[in-house]
Parts: structure tokens; sequence; C-alpha cells
């Protein structure tokens, strides 16, 4: 009897040890702004909140005065990116949008759904300081629009 009581405790700390791994692994708080795709997840998390805070956490600006207004959550339902650059020297070159593309900024192509609609984003991403910051993005539907 004391053997089975003794396996039912193990057994019951491994699964509760096991929930708790897993729900760190999905705390978005744990995240690290280590890869572009890991800041671009954690900015739409922030968005979906509403968390203007933490939208500008992972934005870099050297605009002293640098704001975001976001007046409330975005339902973003689901993202996707689509396409993704990393840019070389010819490509940096060539950008000719403010703030300018330097070489090994990431740039990308993000398909969002929000209340229902398809919407087409660009993001530009730079490493700095060993984190990735998003310095620009654009919505392509309001720039097609034009």
């Amino acid at each position: 009897m004391k053997i089975k009581s003794v396996y039912l405790v193990y057994t019951l700390c491994v699964v509760l040890f096991g929930l708790t791994i897993d729900s760190a692994a999905n705390d978005s708080s744990n995240v690290t702004l280590s890869t572009p795709e890991a800041t671009l997840g954690m900015y739409i998390d922030a968005v979906r909140k509403g968390d203007e805070d933490k939208v500008l956490e992972y934005y870099y600006s050297d605009q002293k005065d640098f704001r975001i207004s976001l007046p409330y959550p975005i339902d973003i339902t689901k993202y996707k990116i689509v396409k993704k650059k990393i840019y070389t020297k010819q490509m940096a070159d060539k950008y000719i949008a403010i703030p300018k593309a330097k070489i090994g900024d990431v740039e990308f192509y993000v398909r969002e759904y929000i209340n229902g609609r398809k919407w087409r984003y660009v993001y530009l991403l730079r490493q700095i300081n060993n984190e990735w910051r998003i310095i620009s993005h654009n919505n392509l539907d309001d720039l097609d629009s034009e």
C-alpha cells in the first residue's frame, strides 16, 4: 500500500511539473527579443491586448518624443509571415524609406487577420544591443489605395 501511494505522489509531481513547464513555455513574458520572429510575435500580442507600453518596448526610434497611439486592443485573430528578407549591402543601398535600412536588417511581409478582414503589413526590424526591435511598419493596403 505504501509503495502505491509513493508512486501516486511521484506521478502527480511529474504531471504538475510538466504542466508548469508547458505553462512557462506559452507565457510571452519568458520570450526574449532574440529573434525577429519572437519580437514580431510579442508586438502582435501587445497590440491584441491594447498594451501601448509593451508595444513601445518592441520598437526602436532615435526620436526622443517617439510615441505610438493604441487607443484600444486590436482583434488580430491570426497572422502569418509570408515573406522574409535579410538586407544585404546592395539592398540597403537601394532602400529609400526612412529610417534607412542597414545590412542585416530583416523585413517581414505579414498577413494579419483583423476583425475578419485580411490586411497586409511590412515590418522592418533591426538588431540593437543583441535584441531585435521593430524600426518601422506600414500597412500595405493603405499604400495601395493612394
